[in-house]
């Protein structure tokens, strides 16, 4: 009689954990949540977006943020002479063809094949439409580097500080240790 109570037993700890199993692996989500593609950063000069996967891909930075050939920034004035500013094409293409071609042909082509319609030089650089071009370089730029080009919007090293690292260490991608992104 006892070995019969024993077998009952046994098969309800087995049907006990059979159900706990299947409810727990029916809690856990089948899929990892959307990853983060793009993020807006505000800027004196107008929103500033960026773009977590171009970002990702790229293996020179110094492709599409303009630095001196010595890596220090270049002063506005190498760029934008004063006669230049006084009017505004309505197109940035006519002041910029050079990197619109760029834009076209590296990265940005997965962008412009899945949303053709979406993504124009505002979408990254806001300047609102009617709005006047600043009238010093100051208002955009942070005056107190002179003609240095520090822009007056979140440090990189707090936007990776900050988001990167989080997100990297929530979908378990990317680097997260100090020294996977600084040289040791």
């Amino acid at each position: 009689m006892g070995s019969q109570k024993e077998t009952k037993l046994a098969y309800g700890l087995a049907a006990i954990l059979l159900i706990v199993g299947v409810v727990c692996y029916a809690a856990v989500p089948a899929e990892k949540p959307d990853e983060p593609v793009r993020k807006v950063y505000k800027s004196l000069g107008g929103d500033v977006m960026f773009d977590h996967q171009m970002h990702a891909q790229v293996d020179d930075c110094a492709a599409c943020h303009h630095h001196g050939e010595t890596g220090d920034y270049m002063s506005c004035a190498e760029c934008h002479r004063a006669a230049d500013v006084k009017t505004v094409p309505s197109e940035c293409t006519a002041c910029h063809p050079v990197i619109y071609d760029d834009y076209i042909f590296d990265e940005h082509h997965v962008v412009l094949e899945t949303e053709p319609e979406a993504w124009t030089c505002k979408d990254c650089h806001a300047l609102a439409e009617g709005e006047d071009i600043p009238a010093s370089c100051s208002e955009c730029h942070d005056p107190d580097y002179g003609d240095a080009m520090i822009m007056k919007f979140q440090k990189t090293s707090d936007a990776l500080h900050d988001q990167c690292i989080g997100c990297h260490e929530d979908y378990g991608a990317g680097p997260v240790a100090c020294g996977e992104c600084h040289a040791q």
